[in-house]
């Protein structure tokens, strides 16, 4: 790759419309991850209604209310992310492990009196990481269609010629994407033409590489895809809340949010006249470095009460405003490429990057915002005597009316109407319990089960004028975790440890040749079923005092 001189492309556009940001941007920033202390975590995050736990900050923060003394704690962790792809009967897996810290806190607890009315009123500041990107992923398969048939169909339904995709200012067009002068230069995509009988030529658009006069229409396609993701999604909350006669309980979070995200990814194909000779006709390598930074706000509210004062059950209730996020996009591309240029009738080695009238090669950046949607967590608790306690706690968040925003604080009413249409209300359960074994030791279980967030025919469709160069999307399925831990406390000191088990599925796509919104009739490219599988391994060490 050539030395980059980064050119900002968001400022250099001046008053352009930059379209750059995806439904799966906001998707993946939305995602949820069960983190937190090693007892939150053992029993499945199922504590909205027991609370007594300082990750109920970020769930219900009624929760802290139920202290009754000072806490402070730091939480580590061990995690192993495994990703399998099967296409075509192939079967992939890459792994990756990494050491986290996944919470640190302290809770500080202040009783105001013995009688009726207030009886403590507890502080909490805590950090979670809220998510985690950490996960590489191999995928592979022969779609017999290329990237090029996505490129082709988006350059000509800009209108977009020769000589726009020639030009040195190609990359400041704003009719045509970004996609068009990077596949052009590295011939995926080559010019059409037709003569009538009295000599005249017409141009009748681009066709993509494999279905060039060089070939045959029916060439073979191998696709191969790499990523490596890092980064994830650090919450910090700042709570108050409130106990009042032992029965009802009230606290509220300010959430401060920390992004950092990064995606390098390798999309490869390899060209042959037919599947059988398995000639290389030509190959080319797409590598895409993108990351997003950035911080939000938002603010939780919860209650518990104990309607029956004879009775320990205990009901929980909070609502999540929409978490604002402000965020920062860059992005990197460049095309590795071993191509025949019909024109010379040769092959032709090269790199294509985007550049500048100079010849400077440059980066995107667009800055814009993520307005995530309302939540709502009910919760259910109870505990028989000093054995045991259980939570079920129910949550939604409807994902479909999630907004981007331009740094004008606009709506992106393309790429909204997008989100609204291909992305769902999510369901979370969770449900957990705590069992004494012995007066210090505890026995932990949960269950956590998150519904898929993208419809079944959900796809990324790239707008005619989109800086961005990365086609390919995920649709995910159901998520559930298991969990189970233990918890020794000895005196002031306590250790907990838990083990999470986390499955997710999700159909991976390299592109979208027809550019459009799929429906079950038009989806019409075979799809790698991806299984997200992550382990880990937690400790929480506390002292209270």
């Amino acid at each position: 790759m050539k030395k980059i001189c980064v050119l900002v492309a968001g400022l250099a556009l001046g008053s352009m419309a930059v379209n750059a940001q995806t439904l799966y941007d906001a998707n993946n920033i939305m995602q949820t991850y069960l983190n937190g202390t090693a007892r939150f975590v053992g029993m499945g995050g199922a504590m909205g209604a027991l609370g007594g736990d300082i990750s109920t900050t970020s769930t219900n923060p009624a929760g802290i209310g139920l202290y009754r003394s000072n806490d402070a704690m730091i939480t580590f962790g061990l995690q192993n992310t495994s990703v399998n792809s099967n296409s075509f009967g192939a079967n992939l897996s890459k792994d990756r492990t990494i050491a986290t810290i996944d919470n640190a806190g302290v809770v500080f607890s202040n009783k105001t009196g013995n009688g009726g009315g207030l009886r403590f009123m507890n502080f909490a500041i805590n950090y979670r990481r809220s998510n985690s990107f950490n996960r590489e992923m191999l995928a592979t398969g022969s779609f017999n269609a290329s990237l090029g048939d996505q490129v082709s169909t988006m350059v000509n339904k800009a209108g977009a010629n020769v000589s726009e995709l020639q030009d040195n200012n190609a990359y400041f067009n704003t009719n045509i994407p970004w996609l068009g002068p990077l596949a052009f230069n590295a011939y995926l995509i080559s010019p059409s033409y037709s003569t009538d009988g009295k000599g005249n030529t017409t141009f009748n658009g681009f066709n993509p590489y494999y279905t060039d006069d060089y070939y045959n229409s029916g060439s073979y396609v191998n696709n191969q895809y790499l990523s490596r993701e890092k980064g994830g999604i650090d919450n910090f909350d700042f709570n108050m809340a409130f106990n009042f006669n032992d029965r009802f309980y009230v606290g509220g979070t300010i959430g401060l949010y920390d992004i950092s995200y990064k995606r390098n990814t390798a999309y490869y194909e390899e060209f042959w006249a037919n599947s059988t000779d398995q000639k290389d006709d030509g190959h080319y390598t797409l590598n895409n470095y993108y990351n997003v930074d950035g911080s939000g706000v938002d603010f939780k509210l919860g209650f518990i009460l104990r309607p029956i004062e004879s009775s320990p059950f205990r009901m929980g209730f909070a609502i999540h405003t929409p978490t604002y996020y402000n965020l920062t996009e860059h992005q990197i591309a460049y095309l590795d490429y071993s191509m025949y240029d019909s024109g010379a009738q040769k092959m032709k080695d090269g790199t294509s990057c985007p550049y500048d009238a100079n010849g400077s090669d440059m980066e995107s950046e667009t800055k814009y915002r993520i307005l995530t949607p309302w939540k709502f967590d009910f919760s259910m608790g109870y505990t028989i005597n000093q054995f045991a306690a259980l939570d079920a706690e129910y949550e939604y968040a409807d994902y479909s009316s999630a907004k981007l925003k331009d740094d004008n604080d606009d709506n992106m009413e393309y790429e909204n109407s997008y989100i609204s249409g291909m992305l769902k209300g999510v369901h979370t359960f969770r449900v957990g319990g705590e069992f004494k074994v012995l007066p210090e030791l505890s026995f932990r279980l949960g269950y956590n089960f998150v519904s898929g967030s993208t419809k079944e025919y959900a796809s990324k469709v790239l707008a005619n004028n989109a800086l961005r160069t990365d086609a390919e999307y995920l649709n995910t399925k159901n998520l559930y975790n298991l969990t189970a831990g233990l918890g020794y406390h000895a005196g002031s000191f306590y250790c907990d440890m838990a083990y999470v088990y986390t499955h997710l599925n999700g159909d991976f796509y390299p592109f979208n040749v027809q550019n459009v919104a799929y429906t079950q009739a038009s989806q019409n490219i075979s799809k790698n079923r991806i299984t997200n599988e992550r382990n880990r391994f937690i400790v929480t060490l506390g002292y209270r005092f």
